[in-house]
């Protein structure tokens, strides 16, 4: 049974507000919140937006972005590499590359993949800042000087 404050409550509620007939849902976000600003005192959404620095929404920590400290995009390259002769042994080639990468680019790993009879291309994934683009022509043009390398073909290419 409910209580009589319940009771009259429940009595004083106008007849609208109880039938079954609804107000339609806004389609939009700021439709939503000037809806909701007549009943909750919320503000419409264009009005209560402050201006954003586009650096600033990326970084998930707002103090780096006043300091000065952003970090920017990488890329990811994959590039194939392959040998001039079966009998050049990759273990020396992947130590040949790593010395030719420049410090803020780095190999993620490498990947071997059989082509023919033996001879197996060297696959190195390589982590590039991404305003350093010109870098990477760099990098082609080092693991070409290589001795042993008679062909570089970059295949893909990604953001990390």
């Amino acid at each position: 049974m409910k209580s009589p404050q319940k009771l009259q409550l429940c009595q004083r509620v106008p007849h609208a507000t109880r039938s079954s007939h609804r107000a339609p849902k806004p389609r939009s976000f700021s439709v939503l919140t000037a809806a909701k600003s007549r009943f909750g005192g919320a503000l419409d959404a264009a009005n209560s937006a402050e201006p954003t620095n586009a650096q600033n929404a990326v970084l998930k920590d707002h103090k780096k972005a006043e300091k000065g400290r952003f970090q920017m995009a990488k890329m990811l390259v994959s590039m194939k590499i392959f040998p001039e002769d079966i009998t050049i042994p990759l273990d020396q080639l992947k130590q040949r590359i790593q010395a030719i990468i420049p410090q803020d680019s780095k190999v993620l790993r490498f990947d071997e993949e059989p082509i023919a009879y033996g001879l197996n291309a060297l696959i190195a994934h390589v982590i590039i800042p991404e305003e350093k683009q010109d870098e990477l022509e760099k990098i082609e043009n080092g693991i070409k000087q290589i001795q042993g390398v008679s062909n570089i073909e970059t295949f893909m290419m990604q953001r990390w």
